[in-house]
């Protein structure tokens, strides 16, 4: 639901405005008396207009009130000018009165009221009570959970433009919520919620850029609407900003812009941030050397968060005894804690546990197991370790056309190791093998 109160216009404007509207210059000569209006002079015809019964000088008075401007803070006077506005049927005081109830700001939380108020209001035409219209009919807030309706009103505030709408309805069509999956539709709405400055809207088109899901892959709008993001302070922008410079994804590699943005992000609480300079601590980038220390107390805490990630730096660090006492049995639950989320490089580490009997009895049936399923996923080192099995027949029968496959995986990963054996064996001057790796349109490499 948005906490935004609708735009009052500018208060001191609207002030001036007041002040002036009986003494508007007819000639060059009037300038001066038009423009020597005192502040005393502007709330004191706001003051008149709002008991002469205008709502929005009631509402700018209520303003004024609130925050102080032109008069003494009043949180009461505030409030009642609020009230009067609102009975006039003033749209805009319905709307933050509306609030006020939803919130308890001042008054005894209602959604009874805050319901009410919005619904004035928004059949008036206010996008945002339109918008909350139909958060409280999507969360059963004072109203029955009523999809139908909820979407109604989403329509209905986004057909205005509302950002927040938009960006509601784009989750609607990406998830299936009331519609058919729809990843253009959801696209379409992010993107209008994004160039209305919406920075969630803005993270997502940008991370749509970045992956290439739903519109093409273009690292440049990436960078550009994740940058939009980041400077409203969107924090999952501070961490993919990190990323992106971190392995020169779509622009130049640069570690000390990567760990300045994740640093921001750990600065805002972070998770994904905190882990992300952890893995640069901890397996080192150039210009930085590894810092177990600074890896482990950033890791602390965000392991035991479902963070597949951090429990598999955890394990790694348990593993090798990296800053820490070398304890298998800790690895291997923090392994299989990411494992479990389908986490390939724990999958490949809980795996190589097995092969090697890294704390647990040897199984070479459950490793392989886990191998193959991080492999399956993209994981290159898998990749490669299959490669080698196939080929060596350790664990299967030798078959070194699937060896090429996995290899080939690995190696489109830039997977140096399986570079080196794909050369090795296309040394062998076998045609089969040559055409398998030709196919990577990588053959100069090797």
């Amino acid at each position: 639901m948005t906490t935004e109160n609708v735009d009052v216009t500018d208060v001191i404007r609207y002030c001036n405005l007041k002040a002036t509207d009986s003494a508007q210059p007819n000639s060059e000569n009037d300038t001066q008396s038009y423009s020597s209006q005192t502040p005393e002079d502007s709330i004191d015809k706001v003051i008149e207009s709002a008991v002469s019964g205008d709502a929005s000088a009631m509402l700018c008075l209520s303003h004024c009130y609130d925050e102080g401007i032109y008069v003494d803070q009043n949180k009461v006077e505030s409030l009642k000018w609020l009230h009067n506005a609102a009975e006039h049927g003033f749209a805009p005081a319905q709307h933050n009165l509306g609030l006020n109830y939803c919130n308890g700001t001042g008054v005894d939380q209602s959604y009874e009221t805050a319901f009410n108020m919005f619904m004035s209001a928004g059949k008036q035409g206010v996008a945002e009570s339109q918008y909350n219209l139909g958060a409280m009919y999507e969360n059963g807030h004072y109203v029955s959970t009523n999809m139908d309706e909820a979407i109604y009103w989403y329509n209905q505030a986004a057909n205005r433009n509302c950002p927040n709408a938009l960006l509601r309805l784009g989750h609607f069509h990406s998830d299936g919520i009331g519609f058919k999956p729809d990843f253009a539709k959801a696209f379409e709405l992010y993107m209008k919620a994004a160039e209305q400055g919406h920075a969630e809207a803005q993270h997502i088109i940008g991370d749509i850029y970045l992956t290439g899901e739903v519109a093409e892959r273009n690292g440049e709008k990436a960078f550009t609407w994740l940058s939009k993001a980041a400077d409203q302070g969107y924090v999952d922008s501070y961490s993919t900003l990190g990323t992106m410079y971190n392995f020169g994804i779509s622009v130049s590699q640069d570690t000390q812009k990567a760990i300045s943005w994740f640093s921001k992000g750990v600065e805002c609480g972070c998770d994904a941030a905190r882990t992300n300079l952890a893995g640069i601590y901890l397996c080192g980038a150039p210009g930085i050397q590894k810092d177990y220390s600074k890896a482990y107390n950033l890791l602390v805490g965000v392991a035991t968060t479902a963070n597949p990630l951090a429990e598999y730096y955890f394990g790694k660090m348990f593993s090798n005894g990296y800053g820490v006492a070398q304890d298998y049995s800790i690895a291997l639950e923090m392994f299989r804690k990411s494992a479990d989320t389908s986490y390939p490089p724990s999958m490949y580490s809980l795996g190589a546990a097995y092969l090697f009997g890294y704390g647990v009895h040897k199984d070479h049936k459950i490793a392989f197991e886990w191998i193959s399923k991080a492999a399956e996923l993209g994981d290159g080192d898998a990749q490669f370790f299959l490669g080698q099995a196939y080929a060596a027949g350790i664990g299967f029968k030798a078959d070194l056309g699937t060896a090429m496959m996995w290899l080939r995986r690995a190696a489109e990963q830039d997977h140096e190791e399986a570079i080196k054996m794909i050369r090795k064996l296309c040394a062998l001057n076998k045609p089969a093998l040559i055409r398998s790796a030709a196919k990577m349109q990588k053959l100069k490499r090797y």
